[in-house]
This record gives structure tokens, C-alpha cells and sequence, in this order.
């Protein structure tokens, strides 16, 4: 604008320690052309084909040659900068000239000119407008047609950055996770797995991927053997996930889900070289749990003595596991004498530990003998190493309390 260009040019004379260039260079600087719409060249399929992949939303303009308020929109609305760098980052823009394309103008009944709509990544219809609109009008309904927050835009200007993206997938991710996982693997793969495992990406990593059918957990489990600095946390993460899928798998009581669990959970312990004993065993253990669930005691109590007579004949933790777990899910008279011999067993391989008392408290808590088994518990107290362990006790106490008041 001349006032602008004028009074930078006084500027320039009565202060002349900026060069001659460097006043030209802010002149252009602020009469700098808007970036309009930059518009998509090739076929609509291959539109298509972009948008699915980069998951960039579609702006179409239908418009004719001969339609004043069309050329009124290509000259005013489509190269206002604003709306061009949003427009630019977030869609992709096609043109439709429904005087040479009336198969796409059939496609989307267009009514008349100049017609414009939104579409999602899968080339779904979010919103259409009939006439001409102004650049604001037009910002506004492409910000709330794909739900914009200023922390997604930033993302898509800085779509290197970690920091951005944390912020971004902040504003969804409880709400919608495997979509906050699924844009965490489309910014990871911009990286080689060496760089997932340092940080902030591993903090990334472990926040919001939480499956093992992850591409991205699948990487790290196919790497985790080159990654010596950081195996420790891998394999603390992967067991993590495998955790929380255990709980899924047993939730649902069907066998066919729980072998398929057993599965992945094997090829994981492979993976992060965990495996100590025959995988039969580990097998075992969760055909024990599972029968524990399904209250089919007499397997249950065949497997966990196999298991534990061939396996772990030296384990006091292993012994009172299974002693609490066949007194937790069945009253049966075999159960309770062989919890009470698990018990007894853990008590001589490890007396001065904390869950060979417990064991041997939850199993006089189920008799009924509240007496001896508060005595246990006190000896269970005085072990108890870590908060988990001293917050098992503490419940077990309270309930025995309770009964005998």
C-alpha cells in the first residue's frame, strides 16, 4: 500500500544504518503475494488415493466458465492467505469444471454454481454449500468441518516435531485412543526404529501405543535385540501391553481367545529373550489360570501340581500363588488340602518371606480359624518388601477384622 511503502522509505533515509537491501527486502517482505489455494492436478482418483494415505480432508469447487459469482471466488475467496495455508495444510483441493466433468457433477447432484463441499479422507460428504462466500466464511466452515483445534495446526506446520504432536493427540486421545494411536504410527514411521527408543519419541511410544497388533510394537519386538541401551525399558513396556491384553483375553471366558493371547504372548517373551523354561510351562500356567476362571477345579488342581512338581519344585512364590488361588476360586475339600500343602511347602523353602505367611493366612482366613490366621498375617507384615505387598496384607487383615467383629 503506498502509505506504508512511503513511510518505510523515510525511515530508511533518516536512520541509514540498515542497507539499501535490506529496505527492499522488507518492501517485499510486506507487500508479499497471498498463498492462495494450491489446487490438486491430477485425476480425482488419485485425489482420493493421496487423501487416504496422508489422511488429508477433500475440498472440492464445482464451478463453470461462465458463472460470474465462480470467478469472483478464484479471484477473491481462493487467494486470501489465511485461508490458503489452512486450505494447504489440512485438504486436499480439486476443481471440477462441470462443463468438460459431468460425470462428477452427476456424482454429486450438483445443484448450481458455484457449488463446494467437504469431504473426509475416505471421500465422505461432510458439508456442501451452494453460492458465493468470502474467505472467513469459508475458513470457518473447513475449521469445523474437521473439528479444529490451533494444536492440530501447529502439528501440521511442525509435523517433525514431538513436542507438537503430544499436544495435539493431549486434546483427543482419551477420548478416541486408537486414533491417538494410529497418528502416533504415522509419526513415528517419518523415523527409524533406532530413534523410537530415545527421547521424547519413546515417551510417545509408551504413552499412546497399546496394542500388540501395533505395526510399532511389532517393530520393536522384530529391533529389540539391536537396541542393547534400552532393552530393559522394551521389555518393561511390551509386558506391560501384553498385561493389559491378558486381562482382555481372560474377560471374555472363551478358550479359542485365550489361545490365541497365548500365542502373541510366547512370540513376545521370544522376542525380548524372556523365555526360562520349556514354553509348555508357560502355556500351563495360563491353562491354569483360565480353568481357575471357569471354576473347573480338577484341572485346575492337575495342572498347577504338574506345574509345579516339574517346574517350580524350588519356588516358595509359586507355592503360595497357587495355594491362595485354590482357596480364592473353590471350597472342594481337595482344594483346600492341597492349598494347605502348597502353603506348608512355600513356608519351608522360604519362611522368612512375605508370601509364604500370606498363604498360609488366607488359607486359615478360609477356615475360619481367625485366630492363627492374624498371626500369620503379622509374620506377613514384617516381610512385606513393597507397597503391593504390604497393601495385600493390610486387606487381608481387614477382612479377617471384620469377621471376627
Amino acid at each position: 500500500m503506498p502509505p506504508k511503502t512511503h513511510s518505510l522509505l523515510v525511515f530508511s533515509w533518516r536512520f541509514p544504518l540498515p542497507s539499501f537491501w535490506l529496505t527492499c527486502l522488507l518492501f517485499l517482505g510486506i507487500n508479499a503475494p497471498a498463498q492462495p489455494i494450491r489446487f490438486f492436478e491430477g485425476s480425482f482418483e488419485a485425489l482420493k488415493k493421496e487423501a487416504k494415505q496422508t489422511q488429508k480432508y477433500i475440498f472440492i469447487d464445482f464451478y463453470t466458465d461462465w458463472c460470474k459469482p465462480c470467478l469472483m471466488m478464484q479471484q477473491h475467496t481462493f487467494v486470501e492467505d489465511t485461508l490458503g495455508k489452512f486450505m494447504n495444510t489440512f485438504y486436499l483441493s480439486y476443481k471440477v469444471n462441470c462443463e468438460k466433468d459431468t460425470f462428477l457433477k452427476r456424482q454429486f447432484n450438483v445443484p448450481t454454481y458455484p457449488y463446494w463441499v467437504f469431504l473426509s479422507p475416505d471421500a465422505e460428504i461432510k458439508y456442501a454449500y451452494t453460492g458465493f462466500v468470502d474467505a472467513e466464511f469459508m475458513l470457518n466452515r473447513a475449521k469445523e468441518t474437521i473439528n479444529f483445534h490451533p494444536e492440530k495446526y501447529q502439528y501440521h506446520l511442525y509435523p517433525q516435531s514431538p513436542e507438537k504432536l503430544k499436544k495435539y493427540l493431549a486434546l483427543f486421545a482419551k477420548v478416541y485412543p486408537d486414533s491417538a494411536a494410529r497418528e502416533t504410527e504415522r509419526f513415528l514411521h517419518r523415523f527409524p526404529p533406532q530413534e523410537w527408543v530415545k527421547t521424547p519419541l519413546w515417551e510417545i511410544v509408551t504413552t499412546y501405543i497399546h496394542s500388540s497388533e501395533s505395526p510399532i510394537f511389532q517393530m520393536l519386538m522384530l529391533k529389540v535385540s539391536s537396541l542393547l541401551p534400552i532393552q530393559a525399558e522394551i521389555s518393561s513396556f511390551a509386558l506391560r501391553i501384553m498385561g493389559e491384553e491378558h486381562i482382555l483375553a481372560f474377560k471374555t471366558r472363551n478358550h479359542e481367545t485365550v489361545k490365541e493371547y497365548e500365542k502373541k504372548y510366547l512370540s513376545v517373551l521370544k522376542a525380548l529373550n524372556l523365555l526360562k523354561l520349556p514354553e509348555q510351562a508357560y502355556i500351563d500356567e495360563l491353562e491354569a489360570e483360565f480353568a481357575m476362571l471357569t471354576k473347573e477345579e480338577s484341572l485346575f488342581l492337575a495342572i498347577s501340581q504338574s506345574l509345579l512338581q516339574e517346574y517350580y519344585p524350588l519356588s516358595a512364590e509359586k507355592y503360595a500363588d497357587y495355594s491362595i488361588m485354590a482357596i480364592q476360586a473353590f471350597s472342594g475339600e481337595n482344594s483346600f488340602q492341597l492349598a494347605l500343602e502348597w502353603a506348608k511347602k512355600a513356608e519351608s523353602l522360604e519362611p522368612l518371606s512375605m508370601k509364604p505367611q500370606y498363604a498360609m493366612a488366607y488359607y486359615r482366613y478360609r477356615k475360619k480359624d481367625y485366630a492363627n490366621a492374624l498371626r500369620y498375617i503379622e509374620k506377613a507384615k514384617i516381610y512385606a518388601l513393597d507397597t503391593s505387598q504390604k497393601n495385600m496384607v493390610d486387606e487381608l487383615e481387614k477382612k479377617i477384622k471384620s469377621r471376627i467383629k
